[in-house]
């Protein structure tokens, strides 16, 4: 939890807090009745006393309310005759006592949606006039009350400002974004109403860093943000309710009508809030986590009082608490509420938070899985009072899905709960697979209920699946004297259900590899998280998840409910053989390269000597032939096979006859010899040739007078 809490409040806070305590323990309210000034902000006694109404000035423009302001010396109340348009922020600095007041509650000091209205430094009285139109960027756009006192009190009337914060008695506050009345000091509202405003957070009121907020009777309703508390948001700061109405208020998060939650200082300091609530209404809020309240580490105290019809679009149609929170009730009614998830009237969860209920009526809630009246996760405690009629698809009256919880009932009644699937009154289910799952018999021992405990006609649509040693331990856990007939014991499903839901899913990659083998876990109805990926299998493509190893089960996908423990396989469809347009064996190929008009022929019929042949008859005196045939070293041979030039087209550089073949493009070149024929007319060639040489080497000589 937190390393250490540190509440920061203004000496007058402080005061204010030990009276709060110690008269709401009492359920009884008094006020002062006198007006004892003894500095801006504070009284003699840390509250905020109504001052004398009677008119000191008397004003009807901006200008003439400023200059009175500025001139009071002393406590001064000054009377609005008409309405104000203002072009600037009306400020009260903080040596001064100012009350505001007018003839009739309909003038009006007006921001014309430009200015805020407000800005409060001293001690400020507001009573019967509006406070309207004002706009500010930030914070407070009808009254910013800046560590300092406000009471606003009846028949005022604040509307269409936007951004704001304050004090009211008897005060209607109307369509203000991001905190219609700005608090950082003491701000109380007396018989005043707050509605209609629209804020980021704190739609009536945005209650800051060591604040505290009184409403004593009154009305915030209709009030709309974006982000947390409808009516009201409360960070590090105090909340007092004493009756009242907090109504229609809507939030598309959390907290229809109220949000509190730590102020987080440093690293070791946590300034926390508190909500104490005595009688008064809360109802028809919504939001998506705590349709009336959510609290966020903060102690909620309530003594008495109506939550009814509220609605969250995910848990605690009624209540939510997580990280600490300490929820205690005693009294009162939590009824019709109606959550989409979990917890139609309370849901709670987190270790470290607690639930305990005294002589409470929690009537008709919904959630549409979990916890028709509670959704529970920590030590809950319930003393005498009535859990019925609620109804949930798991857990009609009470759901608790976590192993560290404990449930202690005693004189209490538990009836006309319903449940669709399971748990008519209560059921336990560990819905986290990364839970370790306790024994049957060391989790029936956080079940406590007492003997003058009753349970009836509570009911369950799913079948029971009773084990025996329930039978055995029921009557050392749970030692109850009335159940649902015909019913003996309490684990009959209609009343206190426990089994072992969590459901096991192997794949099996049936012939083929999984990369992720891990079973997975699963309650039982309900679906896995995620399939694994898919296995792979050399030529095999995976079809499907199936029920039976041959594909003739059924299918299965993240989509289909586990109802028990179950092994699925891989289904494969095997891979056709690939087919090779060409053949690299197959030497009688369309494509073959031995063609009649491939000019890979050794033997050109059209021109078997070429006029271009190095034995030119026409050129016999040349020496140097490179293609002389006589060669010392092979004169056998004239025509070498590796010699890159070739006798028959010496000229041609790119002999084709060492092209390999298209069908073989990898095979290895060979030269081809030709026929017999071919070379016996080559060598003809080259004998006549060496004997016309000689014959004109013969003549030369003899020409000359040498020796041959």
């Amino acid at each position: 939890m937190m390393t250490r809490k540190v509440k920061r409040i203004h000496n007058a806070s402080k005061l204010l807090l030990v009276c709060i305590i110690a008269l709401t323990s009492m359920v009884a309210h008094t006020y002062a009745s006198e007006v004892d000034v003894m500095q801006a902000g504070t009284t003699k006694n840390g509250t905020i006393n109504e001052p004398s109404w009677s008119a000191n000035e008397s004003v009807s423009t901006q200008a003439e309310l400023e200059a009175a302001i500025v001139s009071a010396t002393q406590p001064t109340t000054i009377q609005l005759s008409q309405d104000i348009v203002l072009t600037s922020t009306i400020t009260i600095p903080t040596d001064k006592v100012i009350a505001l007041t007018s003839s009739t509650n309909t003038v009006a000091l007006d921001g014309n949606g430009a200015v805020r209205v407000i800005h409060n430094y001293g001690t400020l009285y507001v009573k019967d006039m509006v406070i309207k139109n004002g706009l500010h960027p930030d914070r407070g756009s009808a009254i910013y009350n800046e560590a300092s006192a406000v009471l606003v009190q009846q028949g005022a009337i604040i509307e269409d400002n936007v951004h704001t914060g304050g004090s009211l008695h008897d005060v209607t506050i109307n369509k203000m974004s991001g905190g219609t009345v700005y608090n950082e000091g003491m701000f109380t509202l007396q018989s005043g109403v707050i509605r209609n405003n629209q804020a980021a957070n704190g739609g009536g009121v945005q209650n800051y860093n060591g604040a505290t907020f009184i409403m004593e009777n009154g009305e915030i309703s209709n009030n709309t943000t974006k982000q947390s508390g409808g009516a009201i948001q409360t960070t590090g700061a105090s909340v007092v309710i004493n009756g009242g109405k907090i109504s229609h208020n809507r939030t598309t998060t959390s907290g229809g009508a109220i949000y509190a939650h730590t102020r987080t200082v440093d690293a070791f300091t946590e300034i926390s809030s508190s909500v104490v609530i005595t009688g008064g209404e809360i109802s028809n809020n919504a939001g998506e986590c705590g349709g009336a309240i959510h609290s966020v580490g903060s102690p909620v105290t309530i003594y008495g009082g109506t939550i009814s019809n509220n609605t969250a679009t995910n848990s605690g149609g009624g209540l939510y608490g997580i990280l600490g929170t300490a929820m205690t009730i005693y009294g009162g009614r939590i009824d019709r509420n109606t959550a989409d998830l979990r917890g139609g009237g309370i849901s709670i969860s987190d270790n470290s938070s607690s639930l305990t209920i005294y002589n409470v009526e929690l009537l008709n809630n919904t959630a549409a899985e979990f916890g028709g009246a509670i959704d529970n996760g920590v030590d809950m405690i319930m003393h005498d009072g009535v859990i019925s009629g609620n109804t949930s698809k798991n857990g009609g009256a009470i759901f608790q899905s976590k192993t560290s919880a404990t449930i202690k009932i005693d004189k209490a009644t538990i009836s006309n709960n319903v449940a669709s699937v399971d748990g008519g009154a209560i059921l336990i289910r560990y819905i986290d697979p990364k839970q370790v799952q306790p024994s049957h018999a060391s989790q029936l021992e956080k079940i406590k209920i007492g003997a003058d405990v009753v349970f009836s006609n509570n009911k369950a649509s799913f079948s029971t699946r009773l084990r025996k040693e329930h039978e055995v331990l029921h009557a050392d856990k749970i030692k109850t004297t009335t159940f649902t007939a015909p019913f003996t014991h309490a684990y009959n499903n209609n009343d206190i259900s426990y089994r072992d839901y969590l459901k096991t899913v192997t794949f099996d990659p049936n012939g083929g590899s999984l990369e992720d083998d891990e079973p997975r876990l699963t309650p039982s109805e309900e679906t896995i998280d995620s399939l694994p990926s898919e296995p792979v299998r050399d030529g095999y493509t995976f079809v499907e998840w199936n029920t039976e190893p041959d594909g003739s089960g059924y299918t299965f996908t993240d989509k289909t409910k586990v109802d028990d423990d179950v092994t699925i396989y891989a289904v494969w469809e095997k891979n056709d053989d690939p087919v090779d347009p060409v053949d690299p064996v197959d030497p009688v190929d369309p494509v073959d390269p031995v063609d009649p008009v491939d000019p890979v022929d050794p033997v050109d019929p059209v021109d078997p000597v070429d006029p271009v042949d190095p034995v030119d008859p026409v050129d016999p005196v040349d020496p140097v032939d490179p293609v002389d045939p006589v060669d010392p070293v092979d004169p056998i041979d004239p025509v070498d096979p590796v010699k890159p030039v070739d006798p028959v087209k010496p000229g041609n550089d790119k002999n084709t006859e060492l092209r390999p073949s298209v069908a073989n493009p990898s095979a290895t070149t060979t030269v081809k010899t030709g026929d017999t024929t071919s070379v016996g007319v080559y060598f003809a060639l080259a004998i006549l040739a060496g004997c016309m040489i000689l014959v004109l080497q013969v003549r030369n000589a003899k020409k000359t007078g040498k020796d041959v």
